[in-house]
């Protein structure tokens, strides 16, 4: 039996596997893939599993995968900087991508997706919710020399909140502690 989030991450890598040029012998890397350029006033950007603070946003959008959705409606910004979302906004996903980067001086995110470009001019959203870029797309980049933004080696997992989350398998679902009676 494959554990859910191994399934996930293969899910991702052959979804990801579409950027990839056909008859390829190995993946090229990350950084060799041109991204699309997307101008901070042309998507609303949203976390939608936790909080996060308006001035954390980038921060923790840079490196993700991201839901590439359509709102219905326009976007509209009153300055030239991020529009961000307060809530969870209810919307199509139109394909998923990588935001490879965010240039804060020309206000742009750099996404890596394989949604057709016919599609991607509907999108005016990206959503980031619980779901990593997987391990071995970040770690595994071939061509690059000394620290990997993003990933690190060198990590002290004494600090509260730093380590793995555990599993709590003596708590029992609700649906299991109620009683079935089908008389």
């Amino acid at each position: 039996r494959v554990h859910s989030s191994v399934l996930r991450d293969m899910a991702i890598l052959g979804y990801l596997g579409q950027l990839q040029p056909p008859g390829l012998g190995s993946a090229l890397p990350l950084h060799s893939l041109v991204p699309y350029q997307v101008p901070f006033n042309a998507v609303a950007v949203g976390v939608i599993h936790t909080d996060v603070a308006p001035t954390n946003i980038m921060y923790a959008v840079n490196a993700s995968w991201v839901g590439l959705c359509r709102l219905p409606g326009t976007v509209r910004s009153q300055t030239d900087g991020p529009v961000l979302l307060a809530q969870a906004p209810l919307c199509d996903c139109l394909g998923f991508g990588i935001v490879r980067g965010v240039d804060m001086e020309r206000k742009l995110y750099h996404v890596l997706t394989p949604v057709a470009p016919e599609s991607l001019r509907l999108v005016n959203c990206l959503l980031l919710g619980n779901i990593a870029v997987p391990n071995c797309v970040l770690v595994s980049q071939q061509g690059i020399e000394g620290e990997i933004p993003y990933v690190t080696s060198e990590y002290n997992y004494t600090i509260l909140g730093s380590g793995k989350l555990k599993k709590k398998k003596h708590f029992k679902r609700k649906e299991q502690t109620v009683p079935c009676d089908f008389t």
